[in-house]
């Protein structure tokens, strides 16, 4: 038990290097078009994201890049509607919408195929 949690540590640790969790985010009106560089935070639907739970399907990210300044943001509200306007903040977006770093894929997938449900759940709810 304690070199499972160990790992689950290490592991976590590892996962909250930004360059391990960097993410893009697509259009989420279907154009396939990038419009944002960023890194995932959370895909827990019971986290807050402005005053509203994420819900399910959907990630939490921090936005760093914009790369389609003007693009609307998939939950406006009356003081954030483009995805400039949320940069340096985070924003819930589509789950199929945003395609995660190759590294951060391959430890979920580690994690799975291990059937380490703890390590697992501690990767994909930080």
């Amino acid at each position: 038990m304690e070199a499972i949690n160990f790992l689950m540590l290490r592991m976590i640790n590892i996962n909250n290097n930004n360059i391990l969790r960097k993410c893009t985010l697509l259009d989420w009106g279907g154009t396939g078009e990038v419009v944002a560089e960023g890194r995932w935070s959370s895909n827990d639907p019971k986290v807050i994201v402005h005053h509203v739970p994420l819900g399910p399907h959907a990630i939490r990210v921090w936005v760093d890049l914009p790369k389609k300044s003007d693009a609307f943001l998939w939950g406006p509200n009356s003081k954030m509607t483009y995805i400039e306007d949320v940069v340096g903040s985070t924003v819930a977006w589509p789950l199929d919408k945003v395609i995660l770093s190759m590294l951060m894929k391959e430890k979920l997938y580690k994690a799975q195929e291990c059937h380490d449900q703890e390590l697992y759940k501690a990767l994909t709810f930080l």
